[in-house]
Formats: structure tokens, C-alpha cells, sequence
């Protein structure tokens, strides 16, 4: 009598394709189960309108919390149009202070010797000066203010 290997090695092909299934079967019941759970309540989804995004977002832009918009707009990849224009010019006139606070400050502890402060801070002041939302004014001269 012959002494047969009863243990065979897997063909590289149907084990691939028994991976496959196993893989899509898997996605299969997480995304049945994701479903279920929306369906029944357990997870919900909030949706915007545009009007409840303005508010939302004015709460940030009222406060004076342009960091946290600033966040919150690269995060949502919010466009620069008219409906969001108004907060995208606060939010880069908020980092031109900013700016100007980094290289001042590195200015002074000897790091950096260049004049990237004041171009900084004349990029503030062209803003201040012509801000394309007459709402951003007065925000904007204050961030001025704060600088000087």
C-alpha cells in the first residue's frame, strides 16, 4: 500500500479567491449591521442645511474663535464662495496675525532675522484697510489693533 500525503498544500489561486470571499462576506455583515443600526435609530447622521451651517458657524465667528473656524472649515473643505466667503476672509486675516505673532516672536529670540513680520502684518492692514465684507471691519481692525 502506498503511503499518500493526506495533507495537501493550497493551490495559490483558490486560496486567493477563498480570502476574497471571505473578505467581501465580512464587509458584507458590517456594513448589514451598519444599516440595521441606522435603521433602527441607533445611529443618526446630521445634515446641514446651509442656513444651519451659517448659524453654526457665526456661534465660532461671533466669539472671536477664528482658530476653531479656521479648523472646522479645512476640516468640512468648506469652498471660499459667497456663502462662506465672509468667515474664509476673517479666518486668513487671522492667520496673517498669527503669522506676524510667529515671526516677530522668533525675530526677537534670534531664530529668524528676515522681514516676514512686516509683510505679514502690511498683508493685515491692506485686508483692514479694504475688506472685501463690510461685516469683517471692524474684526479685522481689531486683530490690527491687537498687533500694534
Amino acid at each position: 500500500m502506498e503511503n499518500k500525503n493526506i495533507y495537501r498544500s493550497p493551490k495559490p489561486l483558490g486560496f486567493i479567491l477563498r480570502m476574497l470571499l471571505l473578505a467581501f462576506n465580512m464587509f458584507l455583515v458590517i456594513a448589514g449591521c451598519f444599516s440595521a443600526a441606522k435603521n433602527m435609530g441607533l445611529i443618526k447622521f446630521r445634515k446641514f442645511s446651509s442656513a444651519e451651517d451659517r448659524t453654526f458657524y457665526d456661534s465660532y465667528y461671533y466669539k472671536g474663535q477664528y482658530g476653531s473656524l479656521r479648523d472646522l472649515f479645512y476640516l468640512h473643505d468648506l469652498p471660499d464662495n459667497e456663502v462662506y466667503g465672509k468667515f474664509w476672509e476673517i479666518i486668513r486675516a487671522a492667520e496673517h496675525k498669527n503669522a506676524y505673532d510667529d515671526f516677530s516672536k522668533a525675530k526677537e529670540l534670534g531664530y529668524y532675522d528676515g522681514d516676514k513680520a512686516e509683510e505679514e502684518l502690511s498683508m493685515l492692514k491692506e485686508m483692514a484697510a479694504n475688506p472685501k465684507y463690510p461685516e469683517n471691519k471692524e474684526k479685522i481692525n481689531k486683530l490690527v489693533s491687537e498687533v500694534q
